[in-house]
Formats: C-alpha cells, structure tokens, sequence
C-alpha cells in the first residue's frame, strides 16, 4: 500500500487462528500449538506496537474462533478453532486482557481433565479420538444409500441398530446412519476419506449422543 502512496490505508487482520484439534494428517494441530500461537499473538496485540513498517500503528485483528463450530463439515480442524466448546467450557487458558498478561498468566493449555464438549464430559483416554455422524442435512435418499452401503458391503457391524437393539431407539434415519458410519469408520481405523459417504458424513471430536446409544472409538 506504500509503494502505490496509499500509506494511510488502516491494516485490519481478520481472521487468524490455530485449531486445538485435526486429523492425523492435519500435523501441528494441538492445544499447546494453539494455546501458543493465540498466546503470543493477543501478547503482541496487547503490546500496543504494529507492524515492522508501521510500529506505531496499533494491530486490529479478530481471532478465529470464540467457540468451536461443532457442527462444522470438513475435517477435524474445521471444528476446533474455538477458545471455548459450544457449552461455553475452556479448551485452553490465554491471558486475553493486560491484567491477566501482567498478572503472570501464562499456563497455555487447561489442563483441567474435566473438560466439557458438547454432549458431556471428555475424560483424558478420549484426548484425540474423533468420531463419524451422519449428515442431518444430506436428503433422505443419500442418507439411506449410505447406511445401506455401510451395513452391507462396507461391512460395518449394524446388529445394535435393529430393532429390540441397544442403538435402535432413537428410531431416526440420522441415529441409525451415525451408528452405522461410526462403525465403519472404527473399523477403517478413522483413515481419511472413511467418514464420508458423498458428504452424508463428517468427522466430530465429541463422543456422539443419540439416547443411551454408546459410540465406540478406536475398537472400544
């Protein structure tokens, strides 16, 4: 902007962030990576200088996200950008304020074993461990092609779904797709590409809740 003599543009960033989550190809997502990259970056923010051009021009930027989009396609990383679970729990502590950053806040990660996601609570063994759903807004028709695929060439285990089951109630096109996906994607050990189905799926972070349905992961 300087070199075209429009020097007194004002430089807003409006969007930066770092997941606390990903898949296992998604290298460099975790709580301290994110803890630190969002750490060090409100600490520069709040230093009040700007850029190496302009150090007296103070930096405006929104950081991506406040909460954690868990409804979100996509990969994993998609729905862990957040500051907070959509219950509004930490997923890790920052100084955000001068007062905190003064008074020597400067623990990155919580770790708090307690923390809660969306659907309850996240014990240490479920760190990391990621899940298959069903889409609710695929149409009917994908829906069932896909647990239809699922719960026969694709060889998941759809015995808890049928009726008199453990899983079949909640008795929904959605539940029973979810169990199914789950299952597959358990068994392809969460590989990538195994939690799609044509987009009728995604991968979440939070252990599903369909009823008293358990979702198992990684063989459990």
């Amino acid at each position: 902007m300087s070199a075209i003599k429009y020097d007194d543009v004002k430089v807003v960033v409006t969007e930066t962030g770092w997941p606390s989550m990903g898949d296992e190809n998604e290298i460099g997502a975790s709580e301290i990576n994110a803890a630190s990259y969002n750490g060090n970056l409100v600490k520069k923010v709040l230093s009040g200088s700007g850029t190496p051009l302009r150090p007296r021009d103070p930096l405006n930027v929104y950081l991506f996200a406040l909460f954690n989009e868990n409804q979100k396609p996509g990969p994993t990383s998609e729905r862990n950008y957040g500051l907070f679970y959509p219950n509004e729990q930490k997923v890790y502590s920052i100084p955000l304020t001068q007062e905190e950053l003064k008074g020597g806040q400067s623990t990155p990660v919580n770790t708090n074993a307690n923390k809660v996601p969306v659907t309850g609570e996240v014990s240490k063994t479920q760190a990391g461990q990621t899940w298959c759903v069903a889409n609710g807004k695929a149409d009917e028709k994908k829906l069932q092609d896909a647990l239809d695929y699922a719960c026969g060439e694709g060889g998941a285990d759809c015995n808890a779904i049928q009726p008199g089951a453990a899983c079949y109630n909640p008795n929904s096109l959605e539940a029973h797709a979810s169990y199914a996906f789950n299952n597959y994607y358990q068994k392809k050990t969460r590989a990538a590409g195994t939690c799609e189905f044509g987009g009728a799926a995604y991968v979440v972070s939070q252990r599903p809740a369909y009823g008293n349905c358990e979702f198992p992961t990684g063989g459990h």
